[in-house]
């Protein structure tokens, strides 16, 4: 949880870093230095810098972090052989340390983590070094692929110095001598006398007793005198029980029928002629050396059974069985139903866009390492063809809304030229227009302005566009004469209030 809560919080605060700064360092070289005197709509900008933020701050912080664990893992499995053992030490140790950073989720970070402890045990072990921290890196990478013996060999030697083992480290034997499917005999007795002693019969030390049999330690009658008895107590009739017993079997005297009798029996039911053919042609051994007596007997005994479960009729599957063995078959691939095929059809595009983002992000995490490692001068030529991209394209968006302002007022001056001219001047109404856009925040802004420096009858007009949208015009003040316009918009021009103006004559309602 609180790595998670690591991961998330520094995030948001480089995130949040990014767009105070960025943001309002790109924002203000745009109103104040490159087009200080131009009004226009910066919500597209704003978004933009936003989503940029974001991006380096939520995704690029993480790949940039995997990349950079990536380069230095890779460049110590290079210099380690020619580094000094207290420093290559270190660096592991370091890169150990990062993996736990707030660069990476837990899981991430527990596979990175896993890496570089797999090289940093390979490389102790190549130095030799058997300290206890060297110890416990053996473990971890032990740990991570048991099946692996290449760290056994320091951890078997550690445990025998040791004149008494805990309950966890035995546990750690007993993975040992399953991954490797008890093959060491030598540790197969070790465990033997040690849970003997201990008087341990459970299921974990059951498949250790056995190899012990069927490897005729030293300790085998031992074993069976104090296992057997358990066994037979619980008329167990399992495989291991039945191959435990087929081990015991030299060893035995009082039980020695009932056991004959057991696996005799297992040979006439035929299951391990497919299982442990092996096995299988032991147990028909032992019934060979029956009596014909008892062989009879149990041949028909078995005969017997088997009648008995035909003529029983047994409901195997109930129908929570039956749904989860259509669960299993869909897994496994078996059978597909039209809805799985429908489910696949649908999922494949997102799959397929999914892929997509993940190649793009993973192609500009390369890019911005790349970037990373160029000299200052050429981190500051790109950053400068940007912004100059970035003025260019708000200049080209401003010079098409100024196109669009002078052909608005064009046509509201044919408008007003095409009023007859029998109508009554006095009946006329002459205002000032000083802009004309698309977006009203921008609009109500220079209201707010134009209000800030003293003047007065400031309003907004809306009226519909033609391409489809809406023109938000700002225009000051009344007038009766159209000089009188012209002369006080004349006077704002002279006062710096407004930079361009278009009177509109219109009938007075």
């Amino acid at each position: 949880m609180f790595q998670i809560l690591k991961y998330f919080t520094a995030r948001l605060w480089a995130s949040s870093i990014l767009l105070l700064s960025l943001g309002y360092a790109v924002l203000y070289v745009l109103h104040e230095a490159a087009l200080p005197s131009a009004q226009f709509d910066d919500t597209t900008i704003q978004w933009a810098l936003f989503s940029v933020s974001v991006f380096f701050g939520f995704f690029a912080f993480g790949l940039i972090g995997e990349q950079k664990f990536q380069n230095a893992l890779h460049l110590l499995k290079t210099k380690q052989r020619s580094a000094e053992p207290s420093s290559a030490i270190t660096q592991y140790e370091d890169l150990i340390r990062s993996s736990r950073s707030a660069c990476f989720l837990p899981g991430k970070g527990k596979q990175l983590r896993d890496q570089a402890i797999w090289s940093y045990a390979e490389y102790l072990l190549s130095i030799g070094h058997d300290d206890s921290r060297a110890v416990q890196i053996y473990l971890k990478a032990f740990l991570q692929a048991p099946e692996r013996s290449k760290f056994r060999a320091p951890l078997l030697a550690l445990f025998s110095q040791k004149s008494e083992l805990s309950s966890k480290e035995l546990d750690l034997l007993l993975v040992m001598l399953k991954a490797e499917n008890f093959n060491d005999e030598y540790l197969v007795q070790y465990l033997a006398e040690i849970f003997l002693q201990q008087k341990q019969f459970s299921e974990k030390t059951e498949p250790l007793f056995l190899k012990a049999l069927q490897n005729k330690s030293k300790l085998t009658e031992e074993i069976v005198r104090f296992a057997l008895p358990q066994l037979m107590a619980l008329k167990r009739f399992d495989e291991a029980a039945i191959k435990f017993y087929a081990a015991s079997l030299p060893y035995v005297q009082d039980d020695e029928e009932e056991i004959r009798n057991a696996l005799a029996k297992k040979y006439c039911e035929g299951i391990w002629a497919g299982m442990d053919p092996n096995f299988h042609q032991l147990c028909g051994e032992v019934f060979l050396h029956l009596s014909p007596e008892s062989q009879k007997k149990i041949s028909e005994e078995v005969e017997d059974g088997r009648l008995a479960g035909k003529l029983r009729k047994i409901k195997l599957f109930t129908r929570e069985d039956l749904k989860q063995l259509e669960k299993l078959k869909k897994k496994l691939g078996i059978t597909r139903s039209p809805i799985d095929w429908i489910k696949k059809a649908i999922a494949f595009p997102f799959r397929q866009i999914s892929r997509l983002a993940n190649f793009l992000i993973l192609k500009s995490a390369d890019m911005l390492i790349v970037f990373g490692r160029q000299n200052l001068r050429f981190k500051l030529a790109t950053l400068l063809i940007v912004l100059i991209g970035i003025v260019f394209g708000v200049s080209f968006n401003e010079l098409s809304t100024q196109k669009e302002q002078i052909k608005s007022g064009l046509e509201s001056k044919k408008t007003a030229e095409k009023t007859p001219r029998k109508e009554n001047r006095s009946n006329k109404v002459h205002t000032i227009q000083v802009a004309a856009g698309t977006s009203k925040k921008q609009a109500n802004r220079l209201i707010k302005s134009l209000k800030k420096k003293g003047l007065e009858g400031v309003y907004l007009v809306t009226t519909p566009r033609k391409s489809g949208g809406t023109w938000y015009k700002v225009r000051v003040g009344e007038f009766s004469k159209q000089e009188d316009a012209r002369r006080f918009a004349k006077n704002l021009i002279a006062k710096k209030s407004i930079k361009s103006y278009f009177i509109i004559s219109q009938i007075k309602k």
